[in-house]
């Protein structure tokens, strides 16, 4: 056998093979980095379209989605385009058009992806809408509230428009209730367990919805009612308890005049309101108060139209006893008759309504309080009594050294005030007529004996308690309110121009326990610019310093903040009050109301210079507003100003409620009732003129303050009562 050997020669590789290692060598370096560490290319790489959208085909009114995706250096943007237009908010991988109409059919979708290297579209995907037959997307939903509330029930539908639609209450239809969303009326105990559904259709066909149950609990709290002018003893002007009326549906389109009433003559006391008021033989009624001009007070069914549960009328023409005429006080302020202009009170642990009456007898004027049963009108206690009164006295009309009431020159303008047991009365003039003094008078509510007399001015003259219908205010323990033009000196227990607060009835009359005149009286009582043209709110913060505040602005448009337990007296260089905002307004014949640490006031003058109602936000601590104020009415008002009222669910769904009331002196003006939104005023929510057909207030009266109480608003005019609220 041969043996083989084996020589290992060197290898000499080619000059083609070394390039080829060279070449492997460097790449293999720039993937893994200098120094053998690991690593990524750091060149950025432009987008591309991995997944193209897809042409969608629907139905009319559905919603079409169109999805794609790309790759690429991040971070990547989307932009959807439309017919070559790019969509707001389209910034996503997926676009969706929530409802889409026949127009869209055909339109081209193209997605755009950039980044910073560059960007690509991506293909045209194309929409195909198909007309149809209603569908429903969203059901209605079952609704659960306290009895008084709304329910509020919607749907949404797809299809071929235009939609309608038709609500059903137990099968059967609801009239008007044609929109996708549905408002119940104000509901009571019996509607729970009811079943709403709803039927849409077009062209093409109808689809009926699954039925939403309503559920209503009873309300177990205080039911809200309206005793006093301005809702309290404090004149806030705020009923805090509404839990019908809010923003949203405060509207043209869900809220608006219900019904009218006829009533003898005119308004100008503002309608009061209890609820669950039983009426001998009539059965339980919430009840709405009005009084007139022409010596009446109605009894009316708060919430149906129809004629009066009772009424109370205090003349008797065919025996001599008829209201006042313009003739019999020398002034047309109040025409073309004189009666009942003051707001009564009602107490309604006893259910007595206290109203003053005017009459003409026979030649002789007089003026009675009335204590009238709220369920049946009639007279309480003994009942009307006569209003006389004497004071010590070299004022003006004084004989002897006294100073007597004189019923045919006082007019009872002042809302009516109950405290403590004791029915509060208080008088000014008309037209400045003199002679006449401020009174304040008050009588036991139990049994109408007179226990206390107070005159502004028995040294002087004048002095009256005018307020421009507002009434005294009370804190619990005191009686507060404000002056006009009169006699001003202390010493001689004048206290024209004034802020007074009175003490206890004492020994049959009540001592002023503090005061606040203002620096420039003379220049205010010299011009006629009278300080109690508007009323007093009082006002207390618990953790305030001070705590308790009382608000007012008369003539001159300068609100004054006061402490009322220091509230400064007179001095004739400065006023020692809280705050002084001069020029806050032309003027204010009206009172201010509050909710929820604002205070709302507006102003105009007799001159007709207007201006707009204004939210001053009032400091928790300090109890100062602030200024410039935090809101004012886009809408503004010629004299005379509102008073306002607002309504609200505790602190939230505030409403402030106002009438414009110019046109008073014109035999066909009608009034306008609107609503703005309380934390912000340049917000209307509605005007009665919106719909004025629908919507007419009734003629105007001046100084008349709307009530708004369990989802209605009780508006006096001119022979008519009217009623707003959550349209059927």
């Amino acid at each position: 056998m041969r043996a083989y050997k084996t020589f290992l020669r060197p290898y000499r590789p080619t000059r083609a093979y070394c390039f080829l290692f060279f070449f492997t060598a460097l790449l293999l370096l720039n993937l893994t980095g200098c120094g053998g560490g690991s690593g990524t290319s750091t060149d950025p790489i432009a987008p591309t379209i991995t997944t193209q959208p897809v042409d969608q085909t629907v139905t009319e009114g559905q919603a079409a989605t169109f999805t794609g995706a790309a790759t690429g250096t991040a971070p990547l943007n989307y932009q959807w385009q439309k017919n070559g237009t790019a969509i707001s908010g389209a910034t996503s991988s997926s676009y969706t058009m929530t409802a889409t109409t026949a127009a869209d059919s055909g339109s081209q979708f193209v997605m755009v992806v950039s980044n910073s290297v560059g960007n690509v579209s991506s293909r045209a995907a194309i929409l195909h809408v198909n007309a149809g037959p209603p569908s429903i997307t969203i059901q209605p939903a079952s609704q659960t509230v306290k009895a008084g509330q709304t329910a509020t029930f919607s749907v949404w539908a797809a299809g071929t428009p235009p939609l309608t639609y038709q609500w059903h209450k137990n099968g059967v239809s609801i009239s008007g209730a044609t929109s996708a969303t549905y408002i119940t009326p104000p509901t009571a105990l019996g509607d729970s367990g009811s079943a709403f559904t709803v039927v849409v259709s077009n062209s093409l066909g109808s689809v009926t919805s699954s039925a939403a149950n309503l559920t209503v609990n009873a309300n177990t709290g205080t039911p809200a009612s309206v005793l006093t002018y301005h809702n309290d003893n404090a004149r806030t002007g705020q009923n805090v308890k509404e839990i019908i009326l809010t923003p949203q549906n405060v509207n043209t389109a869900n809220f608006g005049k219900l019904f009218s009433v006829l009533i003898d003559g005119a308004g100008y006391a503002q309608p009061l309101y209890m609820p669950n008021v039983t009426v001998p033989g009539l059965g339980t009624h919430n009840v709405v108060y009005v009084a007139t001009e022409h010596d009446s007070v109605y009894a009316f069914d708060a919430d149906h139209s129809g004629l009066p549960l009772w009424q109370e009328n205090f003349i008797d023409p065919a025996n001599g006893i008829t209201t006042l005429s313009t003739a019999d006080v020398s002034c047309t302020s109040l025409r073309p008759e004189i009666g009942i202009t003051g707001t009564p009170v009602i107490d309604p642990a006893n259910g007595t309504l206290y109203v003053v009456a005017r009459t003409k007898e026979n030649g002789t004027f007089v003026q009675r309080l009335h204590a009238l049963d709220v369920g049946t009108g009639a007279e309480k206690f003994g009942g009307p009594v006569l209003i006389q009164a004497t004071v010590n006295g070299t004022g003006a009309g004084s004989l002897n050294g006294k100073v007597s009431f004189n019923p045919q020159s006082e007019n009872q303008r002042p809302a009516l005030l109950l405290q403590n047991g004791l029915v509060y009365i208080a008088w000014a003039s008309l037209c400045d007529v003199d002679p006449y003094h401020g009174w304040v008078v008050a009588y036991d509510a139990q049994n109408l004996n007179q226990m206390a007399v107070w005159n502004a001015t028995a040294n002087g003259t004048e002095g009256g308690i005018w307020a421009s219908g507002a009434g005294p205010a009370g804190d619990g323990s005191s009686v507060l309110f404000a002056t006009g033009n009169g006699s001003f000196n202390v010493a001689s227990g004048n206290y024209g121009s004034s802020v007074v607060k009175l003490g206890p009835a004492i020994a049959g009359t009540f001592a002023v326990s503090d005061y606040f005149t203002p620096f420039n009286y003379a220049s205010l009582n010299a011009g006629d610019v009278d300080l109690g043209a508007g009323g007093v709110l009082l006002l207390d913060q618990p953790f305030g310093s001070p705590q308790h505040l009382l608000f007012l602005c008369g003539k001159e448009g300068r609100i004054y903040v006061i402490d009322r337990d220091n509230m400064g007296h007179f001095d004739t260089t400065t006023d020692h009050v809280l705050q002084s905002i001069p020029g806050a307004n032309p003027g204010a014949w009206n009172s201010p109301a509050s909710w929820n640490r604002t205070l709302y006031l507006g102003g105009a003058s007799e001159q007709n210079i207007a201006d707009r109602v204004k939210a001053y936000s009032i400091d928790p601590v300090s109890g100062m507003l602030s200024t410039p104020p935090s809101s004012q009415t886009s809408v503004t008002f010629l004299y005379p100003a509102p008073t306002p009222s607002i309504s609200a669910n505790g602190t939230s769904n505030g409403i402030m409620w106002v009438l414009q009331e110019s046109t008073y002196l014109n035999n066909t003006g009608q009034a306008v009732l609107l609503a703005f939104d309380a934390t912000n005023l340049a917000n209307l929510l509605y005007s009665s003129n919106q719909n004025a057909t629908r919507d007419a207030a009734g003629l105007s009266v001046k100084f008349s303050v709307p009530t708004v109480v369990n989802g209605k608003v009780y508006v006096a005019g001119r022979n008519q009562l009217t009623v707003f609220g959550l349209l059927p």
